[in-house]
C-alpha cells in the first residue's frame, strides 16, 4: 500500500500526454482544408492550456486549442463592434470554425459547447476543446500610467458578455513563478490539482466549486519559497500561510487582474475557503490518502 509521501510524489509527476503533436496537427489540417473563409480573414492557431504549462493530470485531458481571428482587434477603450466592415460576425466566424471541425471529423465527434467547440477523442488522438477567439486590446490604469495588455476575447455560445482571456500571459507569469520556486511551482498545482479530484470522487466536494484555472491562480499568490520537494510540509505550509494571510489582493494567474469578484472570470472567496477547509478535514484521514492507490 502506498503512502500518503509515495502518493504525493506521484500526484506531483508531470504527464506527458501520447498522441498530443497527432491532436495538435489534426487541428491544423482542418482548419488549412477549409476553403470558405472570407478572403479578409486571418487566423493563427495554438496550443494553450494544462498540456502546454504542463498541470495536466490524465492522459487524456482534452487539448486546449486557441484559434485566434488575428485580422479583427477589439478594445477595452470602443464600445464599437470591431467586426464592422470585416464581412463577418464573431457568430459568423464561429460557424465556419464549427464547420471545418465538422467536415474534418464528422459532425457526431465535434459537438458545439458554450464556451469552446468540443471534438471527441479517438485512438488516434486526444479530445480537443477548441477556443474561438479574437484579439483584443484591454487598456488598465497602472499609477498614473495606462497599460496595453494584449489578449484574446469571445462570447459564449448562451450569453452576451464578452470574455477576457490572457493566455500568453498566464504562461509566462507561470515561468516566472516556476523558475523562482526552483521547479516546485507547477509541480504544486498538480498536487493539490489530485487532492481536488480525490475530494470530488469521495464525496466532499462539488467538481464546480474549484476550476483549475482559479486553483492554479490561488496558489500562485502564495511566496515562491512555500514550494518544497516535501509535498507533505508544502501542503502543511501553503494551509498555514491562507489561515494567516489576507487575500484581498490576490491576482489571477495572468498577473494583473483580480482573482475575485462576481463574473464568470472571477473566483469567489466563499469557495476557496470551502476547498481550503475540505483538505484539513480529510488531511489526516489515512482512508483519503489509500484510496485507489492500489489500482
Amino acid at each position: 500500500m502506498a503512502s500518503q509521501k509515495d502518493l504525493l510524489e506521484k500526484w506531483s509527476s508531470r504527464i506527458k500526454a501520447e498522441k498530443l503533436d497527432e491532436t495538435i496537427a489534426v487541428v491544423k489540417n482542418a482548419l488549412a482544408g477549409y476553403k470558405r473563409f472570407p478572403k479578409s480573414v486571418r487566423v493563427a492557431y495554438y496550443l494553450h492550456g494544462s498540456h502546454l504549462n504542463g498541470t495536466n493530470i490524465l492522459y487524456n485531458t482534452p487539448v486546449d486549442v486557441a484559434i485566434e481571428l488575428t485580422s479583427v482587434t477589439g478594445s477595452s477603450k470602443s464600445n464599437e463592434d470591431p467586426f464592422e466592415g470585416k464581412g463577418l460576425t464573431y457568430k459568423s466566424f464561429r460557424e465556419n470554425i464549427l464547420e471545418s471541425m465538422q467536415n474534418a471529423f464528422g459532425e457526431g465527434s465535434v459537438q458545439d459547447g458554450d464556451n469552446a467547440i468540443h471534438i471527441i477523442g479517438s485512438p488516434n488522438r486526444l479530445p480537443v476543446n477548441v477556443l474561438v477567439c479574437f484579439k483584443y486590446k484591454l487598456f488598465i490604469k497602472h499609477g498614473r500610467d495606462e497599460v496595453e495588455k494584449l489578449g484574446v476575447a469571445f462570447y459564449p455560445k448562451k450569453g452576451k458578455e464578452l470574455i477576457i482571456n490572457f493566455p500568453k500571459q498566464h504562461n509566462s507569469y507561470e515561468a516566472v513563478k516556476e523558475s523562482g520556486s526552483q521547479g516546485q511551482f507547477l509541480a504544486t498545482v498538480r498536487v493539490f490539482k489530485n487532492i481536488r479530484d480525490r475530494l470530488v470522487q469521495m464525496g466532499h466536494m462539488d467538481e464546480n466549486r474549484t476550476p483549475s484555472y482559479f486553483l492554479e491562480s490561488f496558489i500562485c499568490n502564495a511566496p515562491t519559497g512555500m514550494f518544497t520537494k516535501d509535498y507533505i510540509s508544502s501542503i502543511a505550509n501553503l494551509l498555514d500561510f491562507w489561515k494567516k494571510n489576507a487575500w484581498r489582493n490576490y491576482i489571477t494567474i495572468d498577473g494583473f487582474r483580480s482573482l475575485w469578484g462576481d463574473s464568470p472570470q472571477s473566483w469567489n472567496v466563499e469557495d476557496a475557503k470551502f476547498f481550503l477547509e475540505a483538505i484539513r478535514k480529510v488531511g489526516k484521514d489515512p482512508a483519503f490518502w489509500q484510496a485507489g492507490t492500489d489500482a
